[in-house]
């Protein structure tokens, strides 16, 4: 079944998309590059049709667009120990993600506005951990980011009518955690 918008206000249908294909393949790799440093990567691609698609007793599979089905998606993240010693440990990552452009609803005429551009979002964090304050008492102490670059970007829309409400991706954040391990 697929959401398609109503008509008018906030209204909206829910309807029976009959049968489609999806395929896709989906790779992963992990590499430890050192003692040191691990690199991971991730890549799916995705085609998603429909072989059937009624309305009104007629086939309309070829005037609708599959939902939420990015073709691409990809990930590469590095994470590296840079130190460690009597003074505890440090460790460093970054992630780059990607979401190639999608649609919102199988109706075309509604991806005007729900047409969803694609967006790459990166992330890093500083870990300083094993630091001791007592006789079994640690500290770990995290520095990160999310979205550094601020990318901006659209993850849904919603039509209401004559207007569309968009939920947009968190800007960039940033923030420190602190754990007490005893």
């Amino acid at each position: 079944s697929v959401f398609l918008e109503g008509s008018g206000g906030a209204a909206s249908t829910v309807d029976n998309a009959g049968a489609a294909t999806i395929k896709g393949i989906e790779v992963e790799l992990a590499a430890q590059l050192t003692d040191a440093i691990k690199l991971s990567a991730n890549l799916g691609t995705l085609d998603a049709e429909y072989d059937e698609f009624i309305e009104l007793g007629v086939d309309v599979k070829d005037s609708k667009d599959f939902p939420y089905a990015p073709e691409t998606t990809a990930s590469v993240a590095l994470d590296w120990s840079m130190a460690s010693g009597p003074w505890g440990r440090i460790d460093t990552h970054i992630d780059w993600n990607y979401k190639d452009d999608y649609v919102v609803y199988a109706n075309q005429d509604q991806n005007v506005s729900g047409q969803i551009a694609s967006y790459d979002v990166v992330n890093a964090r500083v870990t300083w951990s094993e630091i001791s304050i007592g006789d079994s008492t640690q500290l770990q102490v995290s520095a990160w980011g999310k979205n550094i670059f601020d990318e901006e970007y659209r993850e849904n829309t919603i039509p209401f009518g004559l207007w569309t409400i968009s939920y947009w991706g968190a800007p960039a954040t940033y923030g420190v955690d602190a754990k007490i391990s005893f």
